[in-house]
């Protein structure tokens, strides 16, 4: 058996001061009182004591000592490692993460899991197939992109020291931020460069005007504005004034939503706002 966290057994050492709770005497307060005449018995027992006593077994002692050593074996994750024939089939899962270059391996922790699996491969029977799976910031950020369904097919990304960098082509702009959305959520990722184009499905720039009109309808916000929208090869130029800011990002918004737009010119003016006169 051994031990998968073995600095964990330092906790072991908690068993010395349960011990010296148990064998050092409680300090007494010194207090002033009118007479000792009934005390003269106890004076001279009291007055050589021992900061400590003999170490006596008991329940509360035994209880404390399973304690701390039930809490050291817990941290320390006790295994078993046991000999396990390679199957006719093995897939090798190596981390490529940065973690790997750490330079406690040969030469590298990389270089000693390469190594390894190298040693693993003979081990395969004869007629057996052998997988190599690469673990790494990458095949995270790939994975979690197959699997949303806003994001195409055709994302692909790039990492490197933990920043990503997508590349690709979408019909939509919600896609590029969906891709954006779920990159930046996957453990080790520090940031984004989307770098995704809108390549836009092909529809007429009337096609266009009408399906952002359609999406303004839609939102209560903007029904009532006076909204015009000017749409020419792909890009889509938004006039006329709105009450707030917020009907502003929301008019942006739908724009975006529309087929065929890959570019929105924001050209509305903000004709009241309270928040920003205040």
């Amino acid at each position: 058996m051994t031990f998968a966290n073995p600095a964990g057994l330092l906790l072991l050492g908690l068993v010395i001061p349960v011990l010296l709770l148990h064998i050092l005497k409680p300090q007494r307060d010194s207090v002033d009182v009118s007479s000792v005449y009934l005390w003269q018995g106890l004076a001279a027992p009291v007055s050589a004591a021992r900061p400590w006593q003999r170490l006596r077994p008991s329940l509360l002692l035994l209880l404390q000592l399973l304690v701390v050593v039930g809490l050291a074996l817990t941290v320390a994750r006790p295994v078993r490692l046991t000999d396990a024939l390679v199957a006719e089939h093995t897939v090798f899962i190596i981390d490529a993460s940065g973690s790997m270059a750490a330079k406690d391996g040969d030469p590298d922790r990389l270089a000693s899991a390469i190594k390894e699996a190298k040693s693993l491969r003979d081990e395969v029977p004869d007629g057996g197939l052998a997988s190599v799976v690469v673990a790494s910031a990458r095949s995270d950020v790939l994975r979690v992109l197959l699997l949303d369904s806003r994001v195409p097919t055709g994302v692909d990304a790039a990492v490197k020291d933990g920043f990503v960098t997508l590349t690709g082509g979408v019909d939509r702009q919600y896609q590029r931020d969906a891709a954006t959305f779920v990159a930046g959520n996957v453990p080790g990722v520090t940031g984004v460069d989307n770098q995704i184009h809108l390549t836009g499905p092909a529809t007429g720039d009337v096609d266009t005007q009408e399906a952002i009109r359609r999406a303004f309808a839609r939102d209560a916000r903007l029904a009532d504005d006076d909204l015009v929208v000017v749409a020419w090869n792909g890009t889509a130029t938004l006039l006329g004034p709105v009450h707030s800011v917020a009907e502003r990002d929301a008019a942006v918004a739908a724009a975006w939503t529309a087929p065929g737009v890959i570019n929105v010119d924001d050209r509305l003016t903000v004709i009241h706002d309270p928040l920003l006169e205040e």
